[in-house]
């Protein structure tokens, strides 16, 4: 049984997923949710990538930004490096 869990868990991790998180509403925290669920993926050791498609907004694309900014102004190190483009 031991040995079919941890198949399961390589298999998982090695098989790439999709998660959206959409919501016509404006402020409804999407940007926020997303973050998040980005952020415990990688403290759980997935790699993970963000898209952010609201192009005219871009919430999670200046949350990064402004976080990387105020990381390298202060001379702390995060923890997971995010990287935007």
């Amino acid at each position: 049984m031991r040995n079919s869990r941890n198949m399961a868990s390589a298999v998982a991790m090695s098989s790439p997923h999709v998660i959206v998180c959409g919501n016509e509403k404006g402020g409804s925290g999407k940007s926020t949710l997303a973050m998040h669920i980005a952020v415990a993926l990688l403290k759980s050791g997935f790699r993970v990538a963000t898209i952010d498609l609201d192009g005219r907004q871009r919430s999670l694309t200046r949350y990064i930004d402004n976080r990387r900014a105020w990381s390298e102004r202060r001379g702390v190190a995060l923890r997971c490096r995010a990287t935007a483009t």
